[in-house]
């Protein structure tokens, strides 16, 4: 087996093997390995992804990033592929099961290398499977055969494959009448690989920075955007009042999958909802095009030992879930290389859920 770090010119090779392999998605193509890489401008991503072949024949690809908190001085460096979370490596599908194991337990060695030499403190591996195979198999966490530690989050998932009328149903009627409301009031645009242009990118970027209320991305990260459009794997949607524009939404999509990756609304623009309708319109795009699942992304309840949301992020996943689909598992594998680092990370959770649920706490001793 030979080891090779990840090259651009590799990069046709890559998402061939990509597109060939189920288990890929565009979680693992070139392009959203871009997106990590220019993601934030606080984290200084440095790409360690590597494939494994034999001979001429691609065994298994494995996206990977060494990523530096340069804001918290706290934060150790982690492998958390720009704060996504690491895809799973994908294995060929040409691979029986013994050979498929023993790749994989080259590959989780190597990852303890790069690791080791870069300081890393902690990684974090996802397991992005597609809708269909989440469904149709009782999966668990592989991930703690390597020596992982098991934890999950979730996501929603709308499925597209079904008719237009099928996913207008399954809306809630909340959703359904921002909707309505929306298209009474707002104009939509859509830009493809058709008719993007560098100016429009541009002032996509202005209204993003205008509408968070501070540079939130590197300006290369815009590029990246345009390229993707370009290539035909992003789709960048406007929403329009009275020829002023007040709402963007960006989705990316490869094979038969999509994911929504960023928007942004007008501040104090309150005549009708605008992400209510760029999502439906979107959702429409996308179906027309072949796209079989839509992922809106993470989906929070409440406080966990792993993660406390906020008021802010709790409503933002009410919004994905009124668009109806599926809350589903996302397999996550933890493993740190620091003592002292998982004694901290652990006492910060810990303290974070106590004083999330200090009043629930305190209800039930006194009862």
């Amino acid at each position: 087996m030979e080891f090779v770090p990840f090259a651009e010119k590799y990069a046709k090779e890559w998402d061939g093997f990509c597109i060939e392999n189920d288990l890929a998605s565009l979680w693992h193509a070139t392009f959203f390995m871009k997106i990590v890489l220019n993601r934030r401008s606080y984290i200084r991503s440095e790409n360690h992804s590597f494939f494994i072949k034999d001979s001429k024949e691609i065994l298994a690809i494995v996206p990977l990033t060494v990523d530096r908190n340069t804001v918290e001085s706290d934060s150790g460096t982690e492998m958390n592929y720009g704060g996504f979370n690491v895809p799973m490596p994908v294995v060929s599908k040409n691979l029986k099961a013994k050979g498929r194991d023993k790749v994989l337990k080259g590959i989780y060695k190597e990852i303890d290398s790069i690791a080791e030499l870069n300081d890393v403190y902690r990684l974090n591996i996802m397991i992005p499977l597609e809708f269909d195979y989440r469904t149709s198999h009782n999966y668990n966490n592989i991930l703690v055969e390597f020596g992982f530690h098991d934890y999950r989050q979730n996501t929603q998932i709308l499925k597209l494959s079904v008719s237009e009328e099928s996913i207008w149903c399954g809306l809630s009627n909340n959703h359904k009448r921002s909707i309505k409301k929306g298209q009474k009031y707002l104009n939509f645009r859509l830009f493809t690989g058709e008719n993007i242009s560098e100016n429009i990118i541009e002032l996509f970027k202005s209204f993003y920075f205008e509408a968070a209320g501070k540079i939130t991305h590197p300006d290369t990260f815009f590029g990246v955007l345009y390229d993707i459009i370009k290539n035909n794997y992003g789709v960048l949607g406007q929403a329009l009042y009275r020829g002023k524009v007040v709402g963007y939404m960006f989705n990316v999509f490869f094979k038969d999958r999509a994911f929504y990756l960023l928007g942004a609304n007008l501040r104090g623009f309150d005549v009708c909802p605008i992400a209510h309708l760029l999502h439906w319109e979107l959702i429409k795009y996308l179906k027309k095009i072949g796209i079989l699942s839509y992922e809106l992304g993470l989906q929070q309840f409440r406080s966990t030992i792993y993660e406390q949301p906020t008021k802010k992020e709790l409503s933002i996943s009410r919004f994905k879930k009124g668009f109806g689909g599926e809350t589903m598992p996302v397999y996550i594998g933890e493993k740190f290389y620091s003592k002292d680092y998982f004694k901290k990370t652990w006492e910060k959770r810990i303290q974070g859920y106590l004083n999330d649920n200090n009043i629930l706490l305190k209800n039930k001793l006194n009862n």
